[in-house]
């Protein structure tokens, strides 16, 4: 009787870590499209309010003060791709470990 015991336990126990492993692997493609949304967004709002800077250096809805410094950072921002494309990316993996996270700690 203590050998079945033992074999029906470490079964139950392969069982319940093969299905663990499937439930987290299950929450990683939600995680990747829930990131790329955020990151696509992020990178869109970076980039209007670039623009709105440049036309305006925030004389309108945003108000810090103008200055050379501040224009020329705009400008700087504008003048390279790469700003969007890095923080477009660090957003998406802000998103991807949100979600990640949420999925593996809280519903599990």
């Amino acid at each position: 009787m203590d050998e079945s015991e033992r074999r029906s336990s470490e079964e139950k126990a392969k069982r319940e870590a093969a299905e663990g492993a499937r439930h987290d692997k299950s929450h990683v493609p939600a995680a990747a499209v829930f990131a790329f949304c955020i990151g696509t967004l992020g990178t869109g709002l970076v980039a209007l309010l670039v623009a709105q800077a440049k036309s305006s250096c925030f004389s309108g809805f945003f108000s810090p003060p103008r200055t050379d410094a501040w224009c020329a950072t705009v400008n700087a921002l504008e003048a390279n791709d790469a700003t969007y494309w890095i923080i477009g990316a660090f957003l998406g993996a802000i998103g991807y470990g949100a979600v990640y996270l949420y999925y593996h700690f809280v519903d599990n």
